[in-house]
């Protein structure tokens, strides 16, 4: 028996979804993820903007680990600490500081697009939305926001969904969520820091996963018309 496992954590994972995909797998337990995940101690630069009490969502770096076959949940979570801080080097911190942003911001930035866009070419544009309505201060109206409240992984949001009481539901509040909603890859935290410019203020997706955007209210009223979404 190899004494050493890869686990592989997907990018857009939130961290319940790995604690449970590593139930799966057996060798640590979704519990102890989720223990040290919520209220571990770890002593990162990049970790220093958030607030007490505040899980480590968004910074749990998705990639395939080589772990001992009696590994812990707390050295998985270094090393994928690690590996963040490895990707979030002076080049990024640089790009982030030229947007006047911090390291949770940018990765709660960069934690929407993961969920919103499911190709590479869509996350810059995605990027060119959400700072575009905050710069308009506009509400982002984020489905993926509404999921991370209701804490549910499903494929569409209903009217019902989009008023629940959350801060971190983005049709009621304005601004970014509070932190991260899911652990993005590094696309998706390349596009937080070098989105495209565009006019775009909306964007709706297609059944096969790819997006479409509009500029003004009546562009995105033909869209949702054309692909059968009013």
């Amino acid at each position: 028996m190899p004494e050493e496992i890869f686990v592989t954590v997907p990018e857009g994972y939130t961290i319940k979804k790995t604690a449970a995909l590593l139930d799966t797998g057996g060798v640590i337990k979704g519990s102890d993820y989720l223990a040290q995940a919520v209220a571990g101690q770890f002593n990162y630069d990049f970790l220093k903007d958030l607030p007490p009490g505040t899980s480590l969502e968004g910074f749990l770096f998705p990639d395939t680990y080589l772990i001992p076959r009696n590994g812990t949940a707390k050295q998985l979570i270094t090393l994928q600490l690690d590996q963040f801080g490895k990707r979030w080097n002076d080049t990024r911190k640089g790009q982030a500081s030229q947007r006047k942003l911090n390291a949770l911001q940018i990765v709660t930035i960069a934690s929407m697009i993961e969920r919103e866009a499911l190709f590479d070419e869509d996350r810059p544009l995605v990027a060119s939305v959400i700072y575009n309505r905050l710069s308009a201060g506009w509400a982002l109206d984020i489905d993926a926001t509404v999921l991370y409240a209701k804490g549910a992984w499903q494929a569409t949001v209903t009217t019902d969904d989009r008023k629940i009481d959350s801060p971190y539901n983005t049709y009621l509040h304005t601004g970014l969520p509070p932190g991260p909603i899911a652990n993005p890859g590094i696309k998706a935290i390349d596009a937080a820091l070098q989105p495209a410019t565009t006019g775009y203020f909306f964007y709706l997706s297609d059944k096969q996963g790819h997006n479409h955007y509009a500029k003004t209210n009546e562009e995105f009223a033909r869209l949702l018309k054309q692909y059968g979404l009013e």
